[in-house]
């Protein structure tokens, strides 16, 4: 279903709440304007992936999206297959995680919405500075694995920071161990 004038509506609705001093001086006869010029440029947009392009760039930027910068992010979902990666979708679920505290309500690929729940988004949600890195590293390898359809049971890690630094002594013993003994 193409783009209504209804979703064109909704759409400038959550932006004026999620921005809301780019709308302090718009007139109404200016936000009548408005509707009509955003229902012109996406008339020929999908409904979902217009949706999905706003809620992406309600995420990433921290202020109100131009045309071209919803037309660009459109683009980009229109061969997702080629531009989706792990390392964008962990900054997208990091940024998420900064702005709002939550991702429970937060439209992301359905491959990224299988790792946040196999990471467990209680965890990521709690994320602490130390942890991004241990936790980058396990969205990604996952997000990876998923994509070439390998099917894991994944363990939601708990280790706290120390534990987690402690295994990675205890790997670079033994690797060094290995070494030695060669």
């Amino acid at each position: 279903m193409k783009v209504s004038e209804k979703t064109i509506k909704e759409t400038l609705t959550i932006l004026k709440l999620t921005y809301p001093n780019s709308f302090r001086d718009l007139s109404k006869e200016e936000a009548l304007l408005m509707i009509q010029l955003w229902k012109k440029d996406f008339e020929n947009e999908e409904e979902e992936t217009f949706k999905k392009a706003i809620d992406r760039l309600r995420q990433k930027s921290k202020y109100l999206p131009s045309i071209a910068e919803i037309k660009s992010e459109l683009a980009t979902l229109n061969v997702k297959e080629l531009q989706l990666n792990a390392e964008s979708e962990w900054e997208l679920v990091l940024q998420a995680v900064r702005r709002w505290g939550r991702l429970d309500n937060v439209a992301f690929e359905k491959i990224t919405q299988d790792t946040i729940k196999a990471i467990g988004i209680h965890r990521l949600e709690m994320i602490e500075t130390s942890q991004v890195p241990f936790i980058k590293k396990e969205f990604i390898e996952i997000w990876n694995d998923k994509r070439d359809g390998i099917e894991k049971v994944y363990t939601q890690n708990m280790l706290t920071y120390e534990e987690q630094i402690r295994k990675q002594i205890l790997e670079e013993d033994r690797r060094l161990l290995l070494e030695m003994e060669e």
